[in-house]
C-alpha cells in the first residue's frame, strides 16, 4: 500500500514533468534530478510511462481544434487535389514539412537510443550540467530585439529542416525540446505563434512514437496489471496531476513567446547547470 510519502513524491514528480516537459527547461533533466533528489524507489520506468501519456494527453488537447481542422482539411485536399498538384496545397505541405522536421529525430532515437540511455540512467551530472548550461545560452539568443523585426517569414522546407536537425539535440538530458526548436524556428525569422506552433507538432509524432514503444517494453518486461491494481490511485494522481501542470505549461510557453520573455529561462538554466556541474566535481 503506498504510503503519505509516495503519495507527495508521485504528485511532484508529476507537477515537474508537466512543468518542465513543455517549458524550455528540459523535463528529462529536471526528472533525473528529482528522481534522485527524493530517492524515488516505485517502479520508476513505469511513472514515466504515466507521467508521459499524462503530457501527451495535454498536448493534444492544447492543439485539439488545429489538429481536427489541420487533418479535415488534409484529406479533403489529397481527395480533391491532383496528384501533379497536391503538394501545392497548403495543409498538405504543412504536413509534408512536419513529416520532415520529425525525421532526423527519430532516426537518431532509433539508432543511437542505447547509448542515448546510458546518458540518462549511467551518464554523469557533468553532461547533464553542461547541457543545461548550453540550452540556457541558446534561450539568451531571444533577448535580441532583432527578433521582432524579422519574425514574418513563413516556414518552407529548408527551415522546417533546420528544426528537425535542431530537435536532435533534445535527445541529450537537460536539453529542452521545446526551447532549442522554438528559439531555432525565431532566429531563423519564423512568426512567433508559428515558431511555436510548429515546435509541438513535430513533437506530437515523436511523444506517440516514445508512448507506444514505452508501453510495449513495459507490457513485456513488468506485472503492470498487478502494479495497476496495486497503486491506482498514486497512477491516477500522477496522470492528472502531469496532464493538468503540462496544459498550463503550454499555455504560459505561448504567452512567454508571443511577448518574448523566453530569455528570462537561460538564467536559471546556467544557475541549475552551475550548480550540477559543481556537484558532479
Amino acid at each position: 500500500m503506498p504510503t503519505d510519502s509516495v503519495y507527495f513524491k508521485t504528485i511532484l514528480l508529476a507537477l515537474a514533468q508537466g512543468l518542465s516537459e513543455f517549458l524550455p527547461i528540459s523535463s528529462s533533466g529536471h526528472i533525473v534530478i528529482l528522481q534522485k533528489w527524493l530517492n524515488f524507489s516505485q517502479n520508476q520506468f513505469f511513472y514515466n510511462v504515466v507521467f508521459h501519456f499524462g503530457t501527451l494527453l495535454a498536448v493534444l488537447f492544447f492543439f485539439r481544434v488545429t489538429i481536427f481542422n489541420l487533418a479535415g482539411d488534409f484529406l479533403n485536399e489529397v481527395k480533391t487535389s491532383k496528384l501533379n498538384n497536391v503538394f501545392r496545397d497548403n495543409n498538405v505541405n504543412l504536413v509534408g514539412k512536419i513529416a520532415l522536421a520529425t525525421l532526423p529525430a527519430g532516426l537518431a532515437g532509433y539508432f543511437l537510443k542505447e547509448k542515448i540511455s546510458f546518458l540518462f540512467e549511467g551518464g554523469s551530472f557533468f553532461v547533464l550540467g553542461s547541457c543545461f548550461v548550453a540550452m540556457g545560452f541558446y534561450l539568451f539568443l531571444t533577448k535580441k530585439s532583432l527578433l521582432d523585426k524579422v519574425n514574418m517569414k513563413e516556414i518552407t522546407y529548408k527551415i522546417a529542416l533546420l528544426i528537425g536537425l535542431a530537435q536532435v539535440f533534445a535527445l541529450l538530458p537537460g536539453i529542452s525540446r521545446s526551447g532549442i526548436t522554438i528559439v531555432t524556428g525565431l532566429l531563423f525569422g519564423l512568426k512567433k505563434e508559428a515558431a511555436f506552433t510548429f515546435s509541438f507538432f513535430i513533437g506530437i509524432p515523436l511523444f506517440l512514437a516514445a508512448f507506444l514503444l514505452e508501453i510495449i517494453e513495459l507490457a513485456l518486461t513488468t506485472d503492470w496489471l498487478a502494479f495497476l491494481s496495486d497503486e491506482f490511485f498514486v497512477i491516477v494522481l500522477a496522470l492528472g496531476f502531469s496532464l493538468v501542470s503540462g496544459y498550463w505549461a503550454l499555455k504560459i510557453l505561448l504567452r512567454l513567446t508571443l511577448t518574448n520573455q523566453l530569455h528570462w529561462f537561460s538564467y536559471y538554466l546556467i544557475l541549475l547547470g552551475m550548480v550540477v556541474l559543481g556537484s558532479s566535481l
